[in-house]
């Protein structure tokens, strides 16, 4: 017990207080130091990373290897259907449809009804997919507070064009004010009036001792519609004969070019990397704040540069594998709208205008 009223009791529990706020510091210095080194040297961190396992030395507990987990397992879905998977193969699986314009609640959906479980051993949420999707870690990365800072221990079970591919469809920002996963029409809500410019919607349209009429009709005001199978067969036409055209198919690979994409997103990491070598000889005090500051804003340019480099020069990712002679058949094989919207949406703007003109006009 201290007595505060004591000189000596004050200046031995001040001296305490000291003590424990250099202990708690010099701990806390030493764990980001190891942090810090792991990272570096590429090794794993923290719990294992869906889709792999790990090798522990049997004696020592040390970390040997961490590889893709391949291990089969069976899962009974909703319909009472046995289902075979690997951890592993969920992951390539969840890469190969978000490239290809597959929307995450599809996805999902597609995941819990077949009974296979999430990381967590509970069902799949399309947050979890998303989070699966941009983690660097499946290109062999290593990823230290958010950021990439050197490959990784361990091999990479997705291809760096189709984790960049994914990333830029996910980041893309029209994809949050749609739900393509949910939408059972083919152009609701992608066409647009070209009076107000407002969504076109489905609507039934009671026609007597016949069957209902369908129509896109503008949402806002109806100022204008037109019969909702005309126009789906119309666009479908228009974009089964763009992604079988030869001078598109040529100019958009000679326009984005994945080469230049891994390229691209290669120097980005190397930026990155050198800015956190920065940072850690500015903590170090290795270098003067002014000069890690300057440096700081520089390298924070480049970063920024590298990456819109990138992004210029990657192909659409939803249009990847569609374009060419087969795309007409590829596309009467597709089951449901939710891909035929993204394709849509990437390659199309449509405007539908009054009926006392042309009845609707395409503009690509």
């Amino acid at each position: 017990m201290f007595d505060l009223r004591d000189k000596n009791d004050r200046m031995f529990l001040g001296f305490q207080a000291v003590q424990a706020e250099f202990q708690g510091d010099y701990i806390r210095d030493n764990v980001k130091r190891g942090i810090d080194g792991a990272a570096a040297a590429g090794r794993p961190h923290g719990k294992t990373t869906y889709g792999y396992q790990r090798t522990y030395d049997s004696k020592t507990k040390a970390l040997l290897s961490q590889d893709p987990d391949n291990e089969v397992h069976e899962a009974t879905g909703e319909s009472g259907g046995v289902t075979t998977y690997s951890c592993a193969g969920v992951v390539k699986e969840i890469f190969e449809k978000v490239s290809a314009g597959v929307p995450l609640i599809t996805i999902e959906r597609d995941l819990n009804a077949r009974g296979i479980p999430s990381p967590q051993g509970k069902t799949w949420l399309r947050t979890i997919v998303r989070k699966i999707a941009m983690n660097p870690a499946y290109i062999g990365k290593r990823v230290l507070r958010g950021e990439v800072v050197g490959d990784g221990q361990w091999p990479p079970l997705i291809d760096d064009e189709t984790f960049w591919a994914c990333v830029r469809l996910l980041e893309d920002p029209s994809r949050t004010t749609t739900r393509a996963g949910r939408a059972i029409h083919l152009l609701s809500y992608l066409a647009k009036c070209d009076v107000c410019g407002g969504p076109l919607s489905v609507l039934r349209q009671k026609r007597a001792l016949r069957s209902d009429l369908e129509l896109l009709s503008c949402m806002r005001k109806r100022c204008t519609s037109v019969t909702k199978e005309v126009l789906d067969e119309f666009i479908e036409r228009i974009v089964v004969g763009w992604l079988t055209r030869p001078d598109i198919h040529e100019a958009l690979h000679r326009t984005f070019d994945d080469e230049g994409v891994a390229k691209a997103r290669a120097d980005v990491e190397q930026l990155r990397a050198e800015s956190e070598q920065w940072r850690q000889m500015a903590e170090q005090r290795q270098v003067t704040p002014v000069s890690f500051a300057r440096m700081e804003q520089s390298l924070i340019k480049q970063i920024a540069d590298a990456e819109r480099q990138a992004t210029d020069a990657a192909l659409p990712p939803v249009l990847r594998g569609w374009l060419g002679p087969h795309a007409a058949a590829d596309w009467a094989r597709l089951d449901g709208v939710a891909v035929k919207r993204e394709i849509i949406r990437e390659v199309l703007d449509i405007r539908l205008q009054p009926q006392n003109q042309d009845s609707y006009c395409p503009v690509s």
